[in-house]
């Protein structure tokens, strides 16, 4: 039998102000970064036992944990919502629980509160270090790039034409570049990225490391063919695509078939018809597939038979009958069939 539930993933996609929350996570964070921040600091100053220092420690425990709760609800959905896989991630995710079970600790239990506080301030550090690392990249390679850029000007002569490329480097942020905007693929450039965000397309970094790309249509009103030509000087950076909500036709699904790098389809609610789901099912590195909420059939689950590289498909809320979907698992006992709220069990037909 296949324990086949409904993901976090379907949930968010099906639930509107779930996503909504999730994209909170950055507003909600700050807040017990600048709350524990202080406790750390008042609890270790000379005056720390005096009663008004407790009364405002654990004032400021109690709100710093319900929103360092409310962090790590929504980053969690926010990280299921946008495939975030990676060891960085992983560590941020865990080191931010782990902050909030320190600093709650501290705070139903005074006799330990020091020593909680102590460590919850240093795991915080920790989480803030990954978490820049997702939000800005590495400051290892930002650092390296500038330094590589500086180089370059100063091993040649300073002529008039340079005066530019020496004011570039002298207007430098002071912090790092975002990710999006300093991936090594000489393709992605500022323009580019502005290009796709004012068609309501995001371009987010799986995976620092790789720089490989996940691109969301999250803001998209209608799918059209020009979206996808802005992509192809980088489509061999493209491992994943989240086009949720919208209707995707036939030239669409075509177009999706050139970019032979991609990993993750996330295609729920997208109108797909077997044939239109067939247009794509040849792409050479496909592990993922979310088809929930199309009205695809027996012949899409008959045609996912050939698709060798596939681990995971969705197929919640289909046209897919259990007869099929028992086959399928039947044929390939490795893939993990997700369908919702759905029990795949063998079907009474096939019980003798």
């Amino acid at each position: 039998m296949i324990a086949a539930k409904m993901e976090v993933k379907q949930l968010i996609d099906q639930f509107g102000p779930l996503e909504f929350f999730s994209e909170l996570h950055p507003l909600f964070v700050h807040f017990p970064v600048g709350l524990f921040s202080i406790v750390v600091v008042f609890a270790f100053l000379p005056k720390s036992k005096n009663r008004d220092y407790q009364l405002a420690i654990q004032y400021l425990l109690g709100i710093g944990a319900f929103f360092s709760l409310l962090s790590c609800i929504s980053g969690y959905f926010l990280a299921e919502s946008q495939n975030k896989q990676s060891a960085i991630f992983t560590s941020h995710q865990w080191l931010g629980i782990a902050t909030f079970i320190l600093f709650s600790a501290a705070f139903f239990y005074p006799k330990w509160q020091k020593i909680s506080i102590g460590l919850g301030g240093i795991v915080l550090l920790f989480t803030l270090y990954f978490g820049t690392m997702l939000t800005h990249g590495s400051f290892l390679k930002w650092k390296e790039k500038v330094v590589q850029q500086i180089n370059e000007i100063i091993s040649k002569p300073v002529e008039k034409k340079d005066k530019d490329a020496v004011k570039k480097i002298v207007s430098l942020p002071d912090t790092p570049l975002k990710v999006e905007e300093q991936a090594s693929y000489a393709a992605v450039t500022e323009p580019m990225i502005k290009e796709l965000k004012s068609q309501g397309i995001i371009a987010q970094v799986m995976d620092p490391t790789t720089q490989q790309l996940f691109i969301n249509f999250v803001n998209v009103k209608q799918v059209e063919p020009t979206m996808f030509e802005v992509l192809y000087p980088i489509k061999d950076q493209i491992a994943g695509f989240r086009i949720t909500n919208l209707v995707l036709n036939q030239e669409a699904m075509r177009s999706l078939f050139q970019f032979k790098n991609v990993e993750i389809l996330q295609l729920s609610n997208a109108h797909l018809t077997d044939e239109l789901v067939g247009l794509i099912l040849q792409l050479p590195k496909l592990q993922q597939l979310n088809l929930y909420g199309n009205p695809v059939t027996d012949q899409t689950a008959m045609a996912l038979h050939n698709v060798f590289s596939l681990k995971k498909v969705y197929v919640w809320q289909t046209n897919i009958s259990p007869l099929a979907l028992y086959e399928l698992q039947k044929a390939h006992p490795q893939l993990q069939i997700e369908g919702g709220s759905q029990l795949l069990t063998k079907p009474d037909s096939l019980k003798k």
